[in-house]
C-alpha cells in the first residue's frame, strides 16, 4: 500500500496532473494514511528505523567488492555492479527468495533497487550478495 505526496512548483503540478493516472488512492490506503497521521510519534519512530536501517544497508553494501550503492533519501538503495550483470544478480537473488527491482534500461544498465527492510532482511540480503559476488 503506497500513498505519495509532492510539494512542487504549480507549473510542475499542472504538468504532472495532465499525465497522472486517473486512479487515486483506495479506501484502505486512505484509512491507513489517516491512522498513521493520528499517531505521529509512532510514524516518526518508523521513519527513524527506516533511516537507521538504510544507513546500515548502504554501509554493508559498500563493503562488498564490485557493488556500488548510491546514496538515497528514500526507502531504497540503487546499486550498480561491475564484473557481473545486474540481471544475473537479480535472478540469483530471486532463486534464493530475495526480490529486488531490476532495471533493463540504458540509463540504469547493471542496476538493481533494494528496498530497505528489517535488520534481519538486510542480513539475509547482504549474505546472499556476498555469495553471489564471490561465486
Amino acid at each position: 500500500m503506497k500513498v505519495r505526496y509532492g510539494v512542487m512548483n504549480p507549473h510542475i503540478l499542472h504538468r504532472l496532473m495532465s499525465i497522472k493516472q486517473p486512479y487515486n488512492i483506495n479506501t484502505a490506503a486512505e484509512i491507513a494514511l489517516i491512522a498513521s497521521l493520528e499517531d505521529l510519534s509512532f510514524l516518526k519512530q518508523n521513519i527513524e528505523r527506516i533511516i537507521t536501517e538504510r544507513t546500515r544497508l548502504f554501509d554493508e553494501l559498500s563493503l562488498i567488492e564490485n557493488v556500488t550503492p548510491y546514496p538515497s533519501d528514500g526507502n531504497f538503495i540503487l546499486c550498480s555492479f561491475t564484473g557481473i550483470g545486474a540481471k544475473r544478480v537479480y535472478e540469483e537473488l530471486a532463486s534464493k527468495g530475495i526480490f529486488v527491482r531490476y532495471f533493463d534500461t540504458p540509463s540504469l544498465k547493471d542496476s538493481i533497487r533494494i528496498s530497505v527492510g528489517k535488520p534481519e532482511h538486510t542480513d539475509i540480503l547482504v549474505g546472499a550478495l556476498k555469495e553471489i559476488m564471490t561465486g
